[in-house]
């Protein structure tokens, strides 16, 4: 990616969060770990991760092939009930806000 960014060209890269709290949880109805996760994909194909990455995975992976000005956000692409939304809540006010969100983007400019 380095290679083919042209000076001060800048790269998003979208992918799900390993940090995020429910998909950690086999009771969790995401089961994205255990399985169940190839029926939600887009269009019904068989949909699977082989590697699922933290933002501070992608942060610190932008940086080691030269990348400046390397940040990050999460965010989530559908509606949770009030229960994850108050979860969430929580959770950006601590330590513990890379867990609040399915979705993250890491931005890297050359």
């Amino acid at each position: 990616m380095y290679r083919v960014l042209k000076p001060k060209g800048k790269i998003e890269v979208h992918t799900n969060n390993a940090g995020w709290l429910f998909y950690h949880n086999s009771k969790s109805s995401f089961k994205t770990h255990y399985g169940g996760y190839e029926k939600k994909s887009v269009g019904g194909e068989n949909d699977k991760h082989y590697a699922l990455y933290t933002w501070h995975h992608l942060h610190n992976h932008l940086k080691a092939v030269g990348l400046k000005d390397v940040s990050s956000y999460s965010y989530s692409k559908t509606h949770f009930k009030l229960s994850i939304r108050i979860i969430q809540w929580i959770l950006l006010r601590t330590r513990l806000k890379w867990m609040t969100h399915p979705q993250i983007c890491v931005i890297g400019v050359k």
